[in-house]
């Protein structure tokens, strides 16, 4: 018996399901996690206590974090 048989008989799915299922999860985590940030920064920047070039920085690297993310959860 393979693992992955093991594996099916054990749990009741296949094991490419349970991965489809981890990274979409892990996909929409880091979505939500982007969307705060940007929302943070937002009203930071909107109450005058981020100035525009920190309000870019940030909005560069939370998408800067979810390319990567996706780049390391679908490849």
């Amino acid at each position: 018996m393979t693992p992955e048989d093991a594996f099916k008989s054990g749990s009741g799915f296949e094991s490419g399901d349970v991965w489809a299922l981890i990274v979409g999860v892990g996909c929409v985590v880091v979505l939500i996690i982007a969307a705060w940030v940007l929302t943070s920064c937002y009203r930071g920047w909107a109450k005058n206590n981020l100035d525009g070039d920190e309000a870019l920085h940030t909005a560069i690297k939370a998408i800067l974090i979810i390319v990567v993310m996706f780049w390391i959860l679908l490849s």
